[in-house]
C-alpha cells in the first residue's frame, strides 16, 4: 500500500491530536516523558499494522504499532511508555514495505586483505 502526499499529511495531522500527560520513568537518566495514544485512519478507515515513530530533535526516538483498529502506545524504552516532551517529527510507515525492503536489500560481502603474497 502506498500512501499519497494527501493521504500523509491527514495521518499525521490525526497523529498530532495526541495528548501528552503524566510523566515516565522512575530512572533520573530518563527524560521527561508525556504518554501518546493515538488512532490513524485512512480516508476514515483505521490503517492496521502501521509503525508510528515520534523523533525528538534530540535523544532516542519512541515508537509504537498500530492494532486492528488503528490504534497505537508510544513505547520509549523496553516496556517503558511514552515519548520526550517537546518537538517532535513524526513518521508513519507501511511495517510490510519495510520488511519487504529488508528482504530485497543487497547482500554486501566484504573480504579482508590478505597478508600473504602470492
Amino acid at each position: 500500500m502506498k500512501l499519497k502526499p494527501h493521504d500523509f499529511l491527514m495521518i499525521t495531522l490525526l497523529s498530532l491530536s495526541f495528548s501528552l500527560t503524566g510523566c515516565g520513568g522512575d530512572t533520573s537518566d530518563q527524560p521527561e516523558l508525556g504518554q501518546v495514544k493515538g488512532t490513524v485512519t485512512m480516508d476514515g478507515s483505521p490503517l492496521a499494522g502501521v509503525s508510528v515513530t515520534f523523533s525528538p530533535d534530540s535523544g532516542r526516538p519512541a515508537t509504537g504499532k498500530t492494532d486492528i483498529a488503528g490504534n497505537y502506545e508510544l513505547i520509549y524504552i523496553r516496556n517503558t511508555p511514552g515519548c520526550k516532551l517537546g518537538h517532535n517529527k513524526v513518521m508513519i510507515s507501511n511495517s510490510t514495505e519495510e520488511d519487504e525492503m529488508e528482504q530485497e536489500g543487497d547482500d554486501v560481502v566484504q573480504t579482508a586483505p590478505s597478508d600473504e603474497k602470492t
